[in-house]
């Protein structure tokens, strides 16, 4: 009789024939044992996204190399170029993946540009990007990765706008007599 579950530990197995009249023989010394254990079958998942470069609060500029860490559940290994989508302001842009692979740490980057400004953060319902069908995601045992993460929004603004040229207005013109006070 053939078993469709077993629960995880160890079992033996023993042999047996049955001929057409149903007479059963059990083969002496046949007992085997086997162990019964599914394995990993979790998928990993992503704990959390945080800006880690450049550091602190502020302003930045163009040129600024943005890296974003993504923690996840266990060591992940990553095949291919996956992608997460940012926002500067209101703009939506695409930060690469730079490293990580066999880590819970996966960093992504990317590099403000020229018109680039406002505050940092992931869009809602962000996920990470498989770009290809080539990209993939996932832990040891060949679980993908679940790529949903919950959005975040950082205190660090990007501003890549230049400041404006000052003028000067000069006042009317004044025609009065300056008078010194001169004290020995």
């Amino acid at each position: 009789q053939a078993l469709t579950t077993l629960a995880n530990g160890t079992w033996y197995a023993c042999l047996a024939a049955i001929d057409a009249a149903g007479n059963e023989t059990v083969a002496t010394n046949s007992g085997y044992q086997f162990t019964v254990n599914p394995g990993d079958t979790s998928a990993p998942y992503i704990i959390n996204v945080q800006l880690t470069a450049p550091s602190g609060t502020g302003a930045s500029g163009a040129d600024t190399n943005l890296e974003f860490t993504v923690t996840t559940s266990e060591p992940i290994t990553v095949i291919g170029s996956p992608t997460m989508g940012i926002k500067i302001g209101d703009v939506t842009k695409t930060a690469r993946y730079l490293r990580g692979s066999g880590t819970a740490s996966l960093v992504f980057g990317y590099t403000t540009v020229s018109g680039d400004t406002g505050l940092i953060s992931t869009p809602t319902g962000s996920t990470l990007a498989l770009v290809n069908n080539a990209t993939t995601m996932g832990d040891a045992a060949g679980n993908t990765l679940a790529l949903a993460f919950t959005p975040i929004t950082t205190t660090r603004t990007i501003d890549t706008t230049a400041p404006g040229v000052p003028t000067l207005s000069p006042s009317a013109p004044s025609f009065s007599t300056p008078s010194f006070n001169i004290t020995a």
